[in-house]
């Protein structure tokens, strides 16, 4: 969840849940770079899912939460305001957004899943990585 707004990504890229701990922010940074997070003794980007996809800056609280995603040899944490579980999505319960590759807030929405009448925004776990994601040693 960010805000009212439900998101999915694909659990095959889900390395972990966590919750939220407080960390100084990394200095000249860009704005969805919000942080850095030791996962597993490798330093991983924490990037502000909400700011990523041009919904506004996080001011994280205890109540946040922390998917660490794997995508390849690349790794890479999202702040979201929380987790609410697991879902399955046949790929033909998918609509294709349109104009999903016009500009780069929107590329990272693969699609819309109806998941009991919900509106559920998929994301592409490659576009979150962006220039972060963290080589995995």
């Amino acid at each position: 969840m960010i805000g009212e707004r439900e998101f999915c990504i694909s659990g095959q890229v889900v390395h972990e849940i966590r919750d939220w701990a407080p960390a100084p922010p990394l200095p000249h940074s860009p704005r969805h770079l919000h942080n850095v997070i030791t996962v597993g003794g490798m330093t991983v980007p924490l990037m502000d899912m909400s700011d990523s996809l041009g919904l506004g800056q996080t001011d994280p609280v205890k109540r946040h939460a922390v998917i660490v995603v794997v995508n390849g040899s690349r790794r890479a944490a999202l702040l979201v305001d929380s987790v609410s579980g697991r879902v399955s999505v046949r790929a033909d319960r998918i609509q294709q957004v349109a104009g999903a590759s016009d500009n780069g807030k929107s590329r990272a929405i693969s699609g819309i899943a109806n998941i009991e009448d919900r509106m559920v925004c998929v994301v592409k776990p490659d576009a979150m990585f962006g220039a972060y994601g963290s080589e995995a040693a």
